[in-house]
């Protein structure tokens, strides 16, 4: 009986920081705790997380969408975060995690083209 040739999970930390890697790889990867990772153009970049004092101005923009949608019922779905949403950007091989997203129709489900 032939054997089934399985691809070798692919892992990523931050001394992978500028190294190439194709969107569909990257995807796909596991990422060692404690950093931040996107693809930028088919390059890796890997960053620490932010300081409080950006924190503190994205949990500001999310309460100003918050205030907009009480007065405004119904144009907004749900406001999201880095972790909530990651944007494939497959001409640019770049995968981007917004700090806020706000959806104006439901959520695609994983999997589905964001």
């Amino acid at each position: 009986m032939a054997a089934v040739a399985r691809k070798k999970k692919i892992k990523v930390g931050p001394e992978d920081h500028g190294h190439v890697m194709s969107l569909d790889d990257f995807d796909s990867a596991d990422a060692r705790e404690g950093y931040f990772y996107e693809l930028n153009k088919g390059v890796i970049e890997v960053s620490g997380f932010p300081f409080p004092d950006h924190s503190r101005q994205v949990h500001d923009l999310k309460n100003q969408f918050e205030e907009f949608d009480k007065t405004n019922p119904g144009l907004i779905d749900h406001v999201g975060g880095g972790s909530d949403s990651k944007l494939l950007i497959g001409e640019s091989q770049s995968e981007r995690h917004p700090d806020v997203a706000v959806y104006l129709t439901e959520c695609p489900i994983e999997g589905d083209a964001a």
